[in-house]
């Protein structure tokens, strides 16, 4: 029965390890299931996801939350998802502009289009909507994100200042 005392050989994950998702570490959310099952998936999280690890993370001082750059990372990561829903949009409005002009000039008029399928129309919207609201979500992330950091760094301010407080005070 004394099997049930040896240690785990799996250890529990740390934020230092290199196979350990920064983004994960520094937002709570795995990034690569934002957008699973649509055009836009991201494919599987070549990282490891671990809860122990992110709490790890958010225990460490931000100097060493600065060093390893999880908040940078994870910053251009909401950035690029950005750019990438807007470069989406931008061409489904194109797409819709074109397939327009292709339809009325078919007709050799420049009345109202009724050749566009109404299916399109609703996919179309509907794709505009989610890629709306995946956008209002980075951008609250990034806001949220750049929030942390400005408390962080009045956190830090206020530790030195208190540390610098007491240091003059000792010599008196």
């Amino acid at each position: 029965g004394g099997t049930m005392m040896l240690p785990s050989s799996k250890r529990s994950k740390s934020c230092f390890d290199r196979d350990i998702d920064p983004l994960y570490c520094a937002w709570g959310l795995d990034v690569y299931d934002l957008f699973v099952n649509t055009k836009s998936d991201l494919g599987p999280n070549p990282y490891t996801v671990d809860e122990a690890a992110r709490k790890e993370y958010l225990s460490l001082p931000p100097e060493e939350k600065d060093r390893l750059g999880f908040e940078a990372k994870l910053f251009s990561k909401l950035q690029e998802l950005v750019q990438h829903c807007d470069r989406t949009v931008a061409r489904n409005q194109d797409k819709l502009q074109r397939e327009l002009q292709r339809q009325s000039q078919k007709r050799g008029t420049q009345d109202y289009v009724v050749d566009v399928s109404d299916g399109a129309v609703e996919e179309l919207v509907r794709t505009e909507v989610q890629f709306q609201y995946m956008k209002e979500d980075l951008q609250e992330a990034l806001e949220n994100l750049a929030q942390v950091r400005t408390k962080e760094e009045e956190a830090v301010k206020e530790l030195k200042e208190q540390g610098n407080d007491g240091e003059e005070n000792k010599g008196e």
